[in-house]
This record gives structure tokens, sequence and C-alpha cells, in this order.
């Protein structure tokens, strides 16, 4: 018997079609962006180590919007993320109202950073 895909089955997939990020809203909306948020908001906890699994991913943008989700989120798994994800020269290109290039390493200090400050 086949089940239904999940959520975090569903936003893996739009994740992986895309070639860039959208990791913040966009004019117009966005279904990629969409789905983060309902993952981050409405399950948060849910696919931690799922989406632990997914920085280990070889496409950056898929590892972008995992960051995404647990920085969103406030996920104490991000104490676990790999350290050298942080030094991570990978480049994603993020999708908001101009384009914008980052490293998977400046995600990956910036979500671990937002989370100490809110536990501050």
């Amino acid at each position: 018997m086949r089940t239904s895909p999940t959520i975090f089955d569903r936003a893996v997939q739009q994740w992986e079609g895309l070639d860039w990020a959208c990791i913040w809203p966009v004019l117009g909306g966005n279904r990629a962006y969409d789905i983060t948020i309902r993952l981050a908001d409405d399950h948060a906890g849910e696919f931690d180590s799922q989406l632990l699994d997914l920085l280990a991913s070889p496409n950056p943008v898929v590892v972008a919007h995992a960051l995404t989700v647990l920085q969103r989120s406030k996920s104490p798994a991000l104490a676990r993320i790999p350290p050298e994800l942080l030094n991570d020269t990978r480049t994603v290109t993020i999708a908001s109202c101009l384009l914008d290039e980052r490293t998977i390493g400046q995600l990956a200090t910036e979500a671990v950073e937002a989370v100490d400050t809110n536990d501050n």
C-alpha cells in the first residue's frame, strides 16, 4: 500500500527542483517559500533528524532550506550541525526582492547565532 508523501517529502521535492533558495518572502508568493515556512511553523521539531541529514546534501539549495527551517523553528538540533558546515564555501543564490548570493557557511553561522541570541 502506497502512503501519501509527508509535508517534509513535498518540501524536499520542491527544494530539489530549484535553481535558487526561496528562504525570504518574495512578492507574489512562492510555493517553495510557503512550504518551508509551514514546515518550520506548523511542524517544528517533527523532522529535525531528517533536516540534519539534509545538511549533507550536495545541493546547496536544499541545505539552505533545511537551515532555514531549523533556524525559524529555533531548533535545538542546530547545536548538532557538523562544524565543517560553518566553513562551507559553496554558494547559493537567494531570491527575495533582489537576488543575493551567500555561502552555506554564512547561512549556517547565521542560523546558529540566531538561535543562540534568542536563548539569551
